[in-house]
């Protein structure tokens, strides 16, 4: 409400606005924001929720030593490459402890932790959604050996 009373003011909505405003019904509050010489209409909306995905089954993934990845349908994750820097991280270690200098205290300090970011960076969480995408099970288990 104004000193000369109600205005009327153009507005202007986007398109994924515009989309929304459809979806739900208007509570009936709403704010007008003065902002850095821009007045924001604030609506409050209610949306229903979606109905939460009910998944055919679950998924089991043990994460192991020997592979890298079994699931519950026996499928094999194993990658050759993951497991080659595995072994050259592993030789490299025994080696640098064996000569035990302060350099190769260094050089052991600095690939620390080296081959786990690499563990982690490679997608292997990809293959396995795309096997629980296709089996219609969205609940993954995931057992980890200790």
């Amino acid at each position: 409400m104004t000193l000369q009373g109600r205005l009327k003011i153009a507005t202007r909505v986007g398109d994924y606005q515009r989309q929304q405003w459809n979806r739900g019904k208007i509570e009936g509050q709403s704010d007008l924001v003065y902002k850095k010489g821009v007045f924001y209409l604030i609506v409050v909306q209610d949306v229903p929720e979606e109905k939460e995905y009910d998944p055919v089954g679950v998924l089991g993934i043990d994460l192991g030593i020997e592979n890298i990845a079994v699931d519950s349908d026996r499928e094999i994750f194993d990658c050759e490459k993951i497991e080659n820097t595995r072994q050259r991280y592993f030789r490299l270690r025994k080696t640098l402890q064996h000569i035990g200098t302060r350099s190769a205290k260094r050089k052991l300090s600095k690939i620390s932790g080296k081959e786990r970011q690499f563990k982690k960076d490679t997608n292997l969480s990809k293959h396995i959604s795309q096997s629980a995408l296709l089996h219609d099970s969205f609940r993954i288990l995931v057992y980890l050996n200790p």
